[in-house]
Protein backbone atom coordinates (compact mmCIF):
# COMPACT_ATOMS: atom_id res chain seq x y z
CA UNK A 1 0.00 0.00 0.00
CA UNK A 2 1.10 3.54 -0.48
CA UNK A 3 0.64 5.91 2.08
CA UNK A 4 -0.77 9.64 1.41
CA UNK A 5 3.41 10.86 2.28
CA UNK A 6 4.47 8.49 -0.33
CA UNK A 7 2.08 9.76 -3.12
CA UNK A 8 3.06 13.06 -1.94
CA UNK A 9 6.61 12.41 -2.63
CA UNK A 10 5.57 11.07 -5.96
CA UNK A 11 4.36 13.63 -7.06
CA UNK A 12 6.82 16.26 -5.50
CA UNK A 13 9.17 14.18 -7.71
CA UNK A 14 7.30 14.14 -10.60
CA UNK A 15 7.43 16.56 -13.37
CA UNK A 16 5.84 19.60 -13.97
CA UNK A 17 3.33 18.82 -16.59
CA UNK A 18 2.28 15.82 -13.71
CA UNK A 19 2.53 17.60 -11.06
CA UNK A 20 -0.58 20.33 -12.54
CA UNK A 21 -2.60 17.02 -13.57
CA UNK A 22 -2.39 16.02 -9.62
CA UNK A 23 -2.87 20.31 -8.25
CA UNK A 24 -6.08 19.84 -10.79
CA UNK A 25 -8.07 17.86 -8.90
CA UNK A 26 -8.98 19.21 -5.56
CA UNK A 27 -9.76 16.75 -2.37
CA UNK A 28 -13.34 16.84 -1.65
CA UNK A 29 -14.50 16.32 1.86
CA UNK A 30 -15.63 12.68 2.64
CA UNK A 31 -19.64 13.10 2.52
CA UNK A 32 -19.14 14.63 -0.89
CA UNK A 33 -16.81 11.73 -2.39
CA UNK A 34 -19.71 9.06 -1.02
CA UNK A 35 -22.74 11.52 -2.79
CA UNK A 36 -20.71 11.57 -6.08
CA UNK A 37 -20.09 7.87 -5.49
CA UNK A 38 -23.59 7.20 -4.92
CA UNK A 39 -25.10 9.49 -7.60
CA UNK A 40 -22.93 8.09 -10.23
CA UNK A 41 -23.29 4.13 -9.44
CA UNK A 42 -27.27 5.01 -9.16
CA UNK A 43 -26.75 6.57 -12.87
CA UNK A 44 -24.91 3.95 -14.52
CA UNK A 45 -27.08 1.23 -13.05
CA UNK A 46 -30.35 3.39 -14.63
CA UNK A 47 -28.28 3.50 -17.67
CA UNK A 48 -29.15 7.35 -17.59
CA UNK A 49 -25.42 8.39 -18.56
CA UNK A 50 -25.13 9.98 -21.64
CA UNK A 51 -22.58 12.09 -23.82
CA UNK A 52 -23.78 15.28 -22.50
CA UNK A 53 -24.11 14.66 -18.52
CA UNK A 54 -20.89 12.47 -18.77
CA UNK A 55 -18.80 15.64 -18.78
CA UNK A 56 -20.28 16.95 -15.43
CA UNK A 57 -19.81 13.75 -13.66
CA UNK A 58 -16.80 14.09 -11.56
CA UNK A 59 -16.39 10.40 -10.69
CA UNK A 60 -13.36 9.55 -12.58
CA UNK A 61 -11.26 12.40 -11.18
CA UNK A 62 -11.32 10.78 -7.51
CA UNK A 63 -11.42 7.17 -8.31
CA UNK A 64 -8.24 6.94 -6.23
CA UNK A 65 -10.24 8.73 -3.39
CA UNK A 66 -13.00 5.83 -3.93
CA UNK A 67 -11.18 3.06 -3.94
CA UNK A 68 -7.98 3.55 -1.51
CA UNK A 69 -7.98 0.81 1.48
CA UNK A 70 -10.58 1.83 4.03
CA UNK A 71 -8.46 1.76 7.27
CA UNK A 72 -11.26 3.24 9.38
CA UNK A 73 -13.30 0.08 9.16
CA UNK A 74 -13.88 -1.61 12.13
CA UNK A 75 -12.22 -5.31 10.82
CA UNK A 76 -9.69 -3.35 8.79
CA UNK A 77 -10.50 -5.79 5.50
CA UNK A 78 -8.81 -3.06 3.19
CA UNK A 79 -10.27 -2.57 0.01
CA UNK A 80 -13.87 -3.19 -0.83
CA UNK A 81 -14.19 -4.74 -4.03
CA UNK A 82 -17.34 -4.59 -4.41
CA UNK A 83 -16.87 -0.79 -4.24
CA UNK A 84 -13.93 -0.83 -6.27
CA UNK A 85 -15.99 -2.75 -9.18
CA UNK A 86 -19.00 -0.60 -9.36
CA UNK A 87 -16.87 2.61 -8.99
CA UNK A 88 -14.53 1.29 -12.02
CA UNK A 89 -17.94 -0.04 -13.65
CA UNK A 90 -19.50 3.82 -13.41
CA UNK A 91 -15.87 5.26 -14.45
CA UNK A 92 -15.98 3.14 -17.81
CA UNK A 93 -19.28 4.46 -18.36
CA UNK A 94 -18.17 7.70 -17.67
CA UNK A 95 -15.34 7.82 -20.18
CA UNK A 96 -16.95 5.95 -23.21
CA UNK A 97 -19.37 8.56 -23.19
CA UNK A 98 -16.90 11.19 -22.99
CA UNK A 99 -14.80 9.69 -25.81
CA UNK A 100 -18.53 9.52 -27.58
CA UNK A 101 -18.95 12.74 -27.06
CA UNK A 102 -15.39 13.94 -28.67
CA UNK A 103 -15.78 12.07 -31.51
CA UNK A 104 -19.12 12.95 -32.47
CA UNK A 105 -18.11 16.76 -31.27
CA UNK A 106 -15.05 16.26 -33.91
CA UNK A 107 -17.06 14.70 -36.46
CA UNK A 108 -19.23 17.67 -36.51
CA UNK A 109 -16.15 19.79 -36.92
CA UNK A 110 -14.90 17.95 -39.91
CA UNK A 111 -18.40 17.71 -41.40
CA UNK A 112 -18.34 21.73 -41.48
CA UNK A 113 -14.50 22.19 -42.91
CA UNK A 114 -15.70 19.95 -45.60
CA UNK A 115 -19.02 21.66 -46.36
CA UNK A 116 -16.53 24.95 -46.58
CA UNK A 117 -14.20 23.78 -48.07
CA UNK A 118 -16.28 21.96 -50.79
CA UNK A 119 -17.62 25.05 -52.59
CA UNK A 120 -13.89 26.81 -53.03
CA UNK A 121 -12.76 23.45 -54.49
CA UNK A 122 -15.50 23.75 -57.57
CA UNK A 123 -14.51 27.39 -58.59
Amino acid sequence: RRSRAGMEAAAASSTPKERSVFASVTALPTEQILGLYANCVKLASENKINTKNSWSLKLIDHLSELVKPEQETKAGDGTNFQKASCTLDAGVTIYSKRVDSVHNETFKFLCGLTRTAVPEAEE
